[in-house]
Parts: C-alpha cells; sequence; structure tokens
C-alpha cells in the first residue's frame, strides 16, 4: 500500500481492492519517469503566477490550453492530481486504468481513474504527455459544499522532481529553476540533505515531547495547512500523549475525521530550532505520518534542491517563528461567494458556545463583511484574544464569544 499526505487527500490503492492492486499503483507511481521539462528559448527560471491559501503554496497553469488552471504544489504527494472542477471538465479527459481513493479517518472509497493531458505549461516551462491521477472530488465527502471548491488539482512530486524550487510567502511568490541560481547561494542557506521514498521528502528532526526526546525522519508536506502532525499510535507504546491536547478535525476523502492538537515544546531539524509547535495527533494506520506543513514552512524562505537532494530554511526578515492557534476552535473555510462555511466546532474551546452546525454559514465577522477576510487574515484573527461576534447568512443574527490563551497550549 502506499499514501500521499496532505490536506487534499490521502491517496491509496489497496491489494484487497479489485481493479487497483500492486499493477496499477506501480503503473502511476512511475507514470511521468520518461518526462522532462522543456524549457523556453535561453530561459533558466519560470515564474508562475502564485497564491497562498492556509499558507499553502498555488501556482497557475495551463492545460491543453485552458489558462488559470489552479493546483496545489504538495510536497507531500508522490503523483500529481486533477479533479473535477469546471476548468478541468474543459479537458473532457480520457479515462484510463482504474484507481482507488480514500482518506485518512475513514474507510470509505472512491472510484478513480488515470489520465493523460497533452502538454502542461507552468509559465517558461513545459511538459509533455503527462500523467495525472484523476479524482472526482464532487462525489465525496472532502468538501460540505460544492462551492468551497477552490482549486484545480495537485503538482507532486512526479513533476517537482528535477528541478530547484522557491517558495517566499511574504512576496507571494514561487520561481522554479534550472538549477540552484546564485541570488539563492549568495543567501549562503544552511543546507539539509533528504532522501525520498516513494517520491515523498523526508529529512531528520529531533522532537522534545514533555516528557521524552524523538529522533526520526519527517515528511516535507506543502499541501498540508498544519504546522506539524505526528501519528496517534505513537504514544500506544507507553509514552505519554501530550497534554493539554484539544479536540480538532481535519476532512480528507473520507470526509470529517476528528483528532487532537497539543504543544510539542521543540523541534529541530537542522540548525533550525522551532520552540512550542502546534500540533495535530492524527489517527492514521501508517507509520510515516509525520509531517511538516505549510503553517510552519511558510514563515520561512523555502528552498528544494531537487538535483542534489537538499532542502533549505531561509529566514524571513522581520519574522520570527511561531505557532498560529485558534483560540476559539471555530474552523471556518471560505465558499466563492466570499462568505465563510462552519466546518467544525471544537467541544474543548469557546466556539461551543455558538452552537453552530456544520454548515452554518457566516456573512460578517466583528462587524465587518466575511467577502473582505482573506482565508489568512481569518487564520490570523482567529489566533487572537478578545470578543469576537459572528453574523449568521442565513438569518442575520449575530452571536457574540471571547477567546483566550490556553494555559500550556497556546502560552
Amino acid at each position: 500500500m502506499y499514501k500521499f499526505f496532505s490536506s487534499v487527500a490521502v491517496v491509496y490503492c489497496s491489494f484487497a481492492l479489485a481493479g487497483c492492486g500492486i499493477v496499477n499503483k506501480v503503473r502511476l507511481m512511475n507514470a511521468n519517469n520518461g518526462i522532462e521539462p522543456i524549457w523556453e528559448q535561453n530561459q533558466t527560471i519560470a515564474t508562475p503566477e502564485a497564491d497562498y491559501v492556509y499558507a499553502k503554496p498555488y501556482i497557475y497553469v495551463s492545460i491543453d490550453g485552458v489558462k488559470k488552471v489552479k493546483l496545489l504544489i504538495d510536497t507531500g504527494s508522490s503523483i500529481s492530481m486533477l479533479f473535477d472542477t469546471p476548468k478541468i471538465k474543459q479537458l473532457q479527459l480520457e479515462q484510463g486504468y482504474e484507481l482507488t481513493i480514500g482518506g485518512y479517518g475513514g474507510h470509505q472509497h472512491t472510484p478513480a481513474f488515470q489520465t493523460k493531458i497533452n502538454t502542461l505549461v507552468i509559465d517558461s516551462i513545459a511538459y509533455k504527455d503527462v500523467n495525472f491521477g484523476y479524482i472526482p472530488l464532487s462525489e465525496t465527502r472532502f468538501f460540505i459544499r460544492p462551492d468551497q471548491a477552490g482549486f484545480d488539482g495537485v503538482v507532486g512530486n512526479d513533476i517537482l522532481k528535477d528541478l530547484v524550487w522557491y517558495f517566499n510567502r511574504d512576496a507571494n511568490l514561487v520561481t522554479v529553476h534550472k538549477t540552484l541560481p546564485k541570488a539563492i547561494s549568495n543567501m549562503k542557506p544552511e543546507w539539509i540533505p533528504f532522501d525520498t521514498f516513494f517520491g515523498k521528502i523526508s529529512f531528520p528532526a529531533k522532537i522534545t515531547f514533555s516528557d521524552h526526546v524523538l529522533e526520526r525522519d519527517i515528511i516535507l508536506d506543502t499541501g498540508s495547512r498544519y504546522h506539524m502532525s505526528i501519528n496517534d499510535a505513537y504514544f500506544g507504546g507507553g509514552k505519554a500523549f501530550p497534554s493539554p491536547s484539544i479536540q480538532s478535525a481535519g476532512y480528507s476523502l473520507s470526509g470529517m475525521a476528528t483528532h487532537f492538537k497539543a504543544n510539542t515544546p521543540l523541534v529541530e531539524v537542522g540548525n533550525l530550532r522551532l520552540e512550542n509547535v502546534v500540533t495535530n495527533i492524527i489517527q492514521e494506520d501508517e507509520d510515516d505520518f509525520w509531517t511538516l506543513g505549510s503553517a510552519l514552512l511558510s514563515q520561512y524562505e523555502i528552498v528544494i534542491d531537487y538535483p542534489n537532494m537538499r532542502l533549505a530554511f531561509i529566514q524571513r526578515k522581520g519574522h520570527s517563528f511561531k505557532s498560529q492557534y485558534n483560540l476559539l476552535g471555530l474552523e471556518l473555510r471560505k465558499l466563492q461567494n466570499g462568505n465563510f462555511v462552519v466546518v467544525y466546532s471544537s467541544p474543548d474551546l469557546p466556539a461551543k458556545a455558538l452552537n453552530f452546525k456544520i454548515g452554518t454559514e457566516i456573512n460578517k465577522i466583528n462587524g465587518v463583511k466575511s467577502q473582505l477576510y482573506t482565508v489568512d487574515e481569518w487564520q490570523e484573527l482567529a489566533s487572537k484574544e478578545g470578543l469576537f461576534e459572528f453574523c449568521v447568512h442565513e438569518s442575520d443574527i449575530c452571536e457574540r464569544v471571547s477567546a483566550a490563551p490556553i494555559e500550556g497550549f497556546s502560552m
């Protein structure tokens, strides 16, 4: 069995499921081994239009002439995927061999298939005859409403490989290079060597819990919106479960799955010391479900040098690492109309007093229209203490609640 881990999905083929055995797994994993980037004449850098949402990096590409296709760059994914959004439906993709997809925290599976596109263009780079997995996302439980969908697919390591990728959230920038440019080399980055297993990048980390220290490899996952995720099975071996822990939830293709959040005192990667890292502790069968996600990664300029199998965390000017805690426990997602929708309320935090049901649409926060908040502005707001007011779109009823730091968790 294999998986690629991200906030998008955990996709896998099970040996026991008809039509999606080891043969199809290996075929898709290796389908893009022969593709190579084709650069425009004399070009050595590509600067696609980029966007960061929930701190995750997205780029706009063209696929078979369809422009402005929005893809998540997901280093936690071994393969690249397309979804059944209006943009992708324009391509009228042919159905190839079958896949079966599912998500962490559940056992529902969704039929999917391999497909191939003629040309993928990322600014000054083109790829020919590229294989993708195709997920009918609207038929899964990843979104609670169809108008949540905000992107068209995923660029995985099968396309990212062989080039140098640079991420700078401050500048809203993603650049791609043939080789490491002098501008980055002159920054004198401290390189961290990485390995790849099933295409995913892993590197050594030292994790200090409240009662012990662990040294192990961890996966670089730009597709995750979390700071750090770890497997709760680890604490079944006599290790103390982090306390206090806060109940939270995430969504995969199997729908909502609850898990816990806790504070990890120290995470060390190379010479980097990250103190008080908010950590999602997730129930998952796979032992390698240990990742650093974009809420943490985006607080640095990140360089991934695939040809030399190394990566670097470069300090952002005027910024020091700090975990972002949702003190309210209210999880909101953007709708295409600009409003927010409630996808979860933690029973351990003030949001429970609001009594919002999953699916409640919020059109104002603190007297400001939801359309005027970006996703990341909402995340920043939810990490602050104080009084909050939320107005419900369907009724214009407004509810108030206060948030404060949580001893041992956010302070």
